[in-house]
């Protein structure tokens, strides 16, 4: 069966200010990023082309959210579905969180 499963990068929102961001020319203004990424995913290489994005290889999604919480990366990979059930599990607020 053929599906469909969203991707993306989840960031705090306090890191960007009130503005969620839509697309990856906003990251290119801004201060210097460490973003997590899955070994073995290929999902987010046009982001090493980026001069102010450092990929930091995360051995899973779960490693990503811990980092993040404790604002060891300022953005993560993360995949739907489930990753709302992820947040609550990790006692991350969507409230705080946005993705892109």
């Amino acid at each position: 069966e053929v599906t469909s499963i969203r991707s993306g990068l989840l960031y705090k929102k306090a890191r960007f200010g009130t503005l969620a961001i839509a697309d990856l020319s906003q990251l290119k203004d801004g201060k210097r990023m460490t973003l997590g990424m899955q070994r073995g995913t290929h999902a987010l290489d046009k982001l090493e082309k980026l001069p102010n994005v450092e990929l930091y290889r995360i051995g899973s999604v779960e490693q990503g959210l811990k980092m993040l919480k404790v604002d060891r990366l300022d953005a993560t990979f993360l995949s739907s579905p489930g990753s709302d059930i992820m947040l609550r599990d990790r006692g991350l607020a969507a409230i705080d969180y946005n993705w892109l």
